[in-house]
This record gives structure tokens, sequence and C-alpha cells, in this order.
């Protein structure tokens, strides 16, 4: 653009330059009954169609000159929009990341909370489990002093599960929790809750002094299947809490929670 409005403006100077001396300093026509008058009017008149020929070019061309400067100042303001909505658009963008960033930060602190310490102490009730449901063999063959200890470990197991898993900084966090973590901690809490009543009476007999009537009582919770009851708990600990382990794991994986386990 530079070139070109240089370029037009020395062809102008050159075409003056061809013309103008010889309109001025030119020896004139010697034309019968023409001789007199003004000089400047009469070159007016005699070179009054170059003169307005010149004129126009020199109009035009100051338009074509004036519309390109247009056009420029015209994509300068354009562009000038442009980055103006861009510069917009990433302010936008960078407040919506950090409202986005605190929404998930308020989720990242629920969920370490969920996590902690709640993941190694559900670690520790699935080894217990684990330990209590090799014994049951020993429980189905009546082996002498194994029953009490059994079952005093087995009502340790529910203590401490119900514990953990209605603790108020586990439940606050609930809403977080994808199906697969939701359905195992259900599945456990409605086993707790299945259980909760035989074992209670269970620890009664293996931790109480007992009369004859409970000696009778104790063998009615034998016959109604109380030993079976508590090692379908067992059972149902083995086989839940490690899907629980690895569900919380996959939690701590989606928050970046690199120190959950």
């Amino acid at each position: 653009m530079f070139e070109r409005n240089w370029f037009r403006k020395i062809l102008l100077v050159v075409i003056i330059a061809a013309i103008v001396p010889s309109i001025i300093f030119g020896e004139p026509r010697l034309i019968e009954g023409q001789r007199g008058g003004d000089a400047w009017r009469n070159i007016l008149f005699d070179f009054q169609t170059l003169i307005g020929g010149l004129l126009a070019i020199f109009a035009a061309w100051w338009t074509v000159d004036t519309m390109e400067r247009t056009d420029v100042s015209a994509e300068a303001r354009h562009q000038r929009t442009i980055d103006e909505g861009r510069a917009v658009e990433r302010n936008s963008h960078a407040r919506h990341q950090e409202l986005v960033d605190l929404s998930q930060r308020a989720e990242k602190l629920k969920v370490e909370r969920v996590i902690n310490p709640q993941r190694s102490e559900v670690e520790v009730l699935d080894r217990k489990a684990r330990q209590l449901s090799e014994v049951w063999p020993r429980i189905v063959n009546g082996e002498p002093g194994v029953w009490g200890r059994w079952v005093i470990a087995i009502n340790s197991l529910v203590r401490d599960l119900h514990d953990v898993l209605h603790r108020p900084q586990f439940v606050g966090g609930e809403e977080l929790f994808d199906g697969n973590l939701a359905f195992v901690v259900w599945t456990l809490r409605n086993g707790l809750a299945e259980v909760h009543p035989w074992v209670t009476k269970a620890y009664y007999f293996a931790t109480e002094s007992h009369t004859y009537e409970d000696e009778g009582a104790l063998s009615f919770w034998s016959d109604d299947g109380g030993e079976e009851r508590l090692n379908k708990f067992v059972s149902l600990c083995t086989d839940c809490l490690p899907d629980l382990i690895r569900a919380l794991d996959k939690m701590g994986d989606l928050y970046n929670l690199s120190g959950a386990r």
C-alpha cells in the first residue's frame, strides 16, 4: 500500500513536469485576431480541456487513495474489534474456568473427606472379615472356645463398619458417588441392618453370664440360623469390601487425590 501511494505521487509529478512547463513556457500559436489579453487567462482558455483532464486524473487518484486509506482504517478497526472480542472471550473463559475450579475444589474437599480416613479403615475391616471367614469351619465343627471369640470379633466388625458408613463426612459426599460405589454402600448398609439384631443377641450370649432362660434363648437363636446369618454377613463383607476399596480409589483418581491410598 505504501509503495503504490508513492508510485502514484511520482507519476503525477512526472505528468505535471512534462506538461505544465510546456503550457507556461512554450511558444503560443500566432492566430490573427487573437493577440493581446491576459496571459494566464489565455493559458487557462487554451488548455482548459487538458487542465480539466489533469484535475480529473488528480481527483480520481485522490478518491482511490482515500478509499484505500478508508479500507485500511476499516480493516484496522475490524481487527481491533476481533482482538477485543477475543480478549473478552478469553476473560470470560478465564472467569468461567475460575468458577469451575472453585466448584471442583469444593467437590474435591468433599471427596477427600469421604476417602480419608475411611479407605484405610475399610482395608483393615476387609482383612478382619477374611480372617473371620477362615474360622467358620471351626464353628461348624463345634470347636470349644472358638464361638465366643468369633461372635465378639463379628460384633466389632459390625460396629466399626457401621461407624465408617454412617460417619457424617462419608455421608456428606454421597451425592458425588458413582452408581457402583452407591450400590456397594447400599448393599453393605442393608447387610448391617439385617445382621444387627442377630449379632447383638449373640454378643450378649458371648459376654454375659447366662441363666437357664438364656441357655434356652441361645438354643432358639442357633436353631433359627443365627450362626449362618453371622457367617452370611462375613461373606458379604469379603465380597463387597474389596469393591468398596476399588470404588473409593477410582473416586480419588477422578479428583486427582494422589495421596488418598
